[in-house]
């Protein structure tokens, strides 16, 4: 099962932005909120389909060999990975806008 839509963002940093020891560009906040350099955003079809995926990706942890998981430890510190599930985007009005 592959997801539908995937994007991978890296976060801007200046002046130089091959160098991920360079300070965040920030707009609120600070530098210090930002200990991640990128990050992906997966989008499923289904509860089902993002079911699937969290199965095959437990699969693939647990065997800890093979390709891919040699090129995910060459790419990540595994200790560092956070993930988040969230919901579909929710619009909200002022009650003055309501009709």
């Amino acid at each position: 099962m592959h997801p539908t839509a995937n994007s991978e963002v890296y976060i801007s940093r200046s002046p130089d932005t091959t160098n991920a020891n360079h300070a965040i560009t920030v707009y609120e906040g600070k530098a210090e909120d930002f200990d991640f350099d990128a990050y992906a955003e997966l989008e499923f079809e289904s509860v089902e389909k993002f079911a699937a995926f969290g199965q095959r990706l437990a699969e693939v942890a647990a065997a800890e060999d093979g390709e891919f998981h040699a090129d995910e430890l060459a790419f990540l510190d595994l200790s560092k990975r956070r993930c988040i599930v969230v919901d579909g985007p929710v619009a909200t009005v002022a009650p003055s806008e309501m009709a």
